[in-house]
């Protein structure tokens, strides 16, 4: 079974970074698509060049200390 065509309605505010060279872009984009049709607060953000796991080189990369720090401050927007 796939997540794609999961109920989506139920989940918290999500933000989803994903690589122009990452696999799974297009299930990354999809995905978002159907969180924000189900009225999910999702956010996508697409990194130019980046592959699976970049923020894993962090700090030796740029994008992977802008990822992560993305998502730190996403998470303290968000806490209940």
């Amino acid at each position: 079974m796939t997540p794609l065509y999961a109920d989506f309605s139920s989940l918290p505010p999500t933000l989803v970074h994903v690589g122009t060279r990452e696999r799974l872009r297009d299930d990354s984009v999809t995905v978002v698509k159907r969180m924000q049709a189900a009225g999910v607060s999702a956010e996508l953000k697409i990194f130019d060049g980046m592959c699976h796991d970049w923020q894993l080189y962090a700090p030796m990369l740029d994008e992977g200390m802008e990822s992560i720090d993305e998502y730190a401050a996403f998470i303290k927007a968000h806490q209940a």
